[in-house]
């Protein structure tokens, strides 16, 4: 009786040293997510401000940054940067330098976007806390929209953003 009591507290302890294992590996992989969604962060922010871009929009200096992630330029962000299919064939660009510049921080934008809600869903099947997933979420969906809407996010990577503006995950 008593080595089978034995062997059923051993049996408990190696069940609750595997779960508490399990745990930690989730606590692991949750923190290097959390660390690389932060640096992606910092990477879009860098890639739109980076050769600093600055454009007019009624009078005022604006950088890509702002233009591309703020509410404010919902109506006028499309006159101000070109969408993907104008730098494609296109030998009449007036001023190349900084139109290649802003397709170029456009695109690793795009790049940098697609990686981060690739760590975001993998956050989601780590994790059952919504507020780092809705943090992003909010903070870049005007970016995802206006990338999309000019060509640089291609559909299938847009649908990720957009499952989640329109509420249905």
């Amino acid at each position: 009786c008593i080595a089978l009591f034995a062997y059923i507290g051993v049996l408990n302890a190696l069940k609750l040293q595997r779960h508490q294992l399990k745990q930690l590996s989730d606590e692991t992989k949750k923190q290097e997510i959390l660390r690389c969604l932060e640096k992606y962060d910092d990477l879009i922010k860098e890639s739109l401000l980076n050769h600093s871009i600055i454009i007019k929009i009624e009078g005022h200096e604006y950088d890509l940054y702002k233009v591309m992630t703020m509410l404010y330029f919902e109506t006028t962000y499309q006159q101000a940067v070109k969408p993907k299919d104008y730098y494609v064939g296109n030998k009449e660009i007036q001023n190349p330098f900084k139109e290649g510049m802003t397709f170029e921080a456009l695109g690793i934008a795009s790049l940098y976007l697609l990686r981060m809600s690739e760590y975001i869903r993998e956050y989601k099947k780590t994790s059952k806390d919504s507020l780092v997933v809705g943090f992003y979420y909010n903070k870049y969906q005007n970016l995802a929209n206006r990338l999309h809407t000019m060509g640089y996010l291609e559909s299938d990577a847009y649908t990720f953003w957009e499952k989640k503006l329109n509420k249905d995950t």
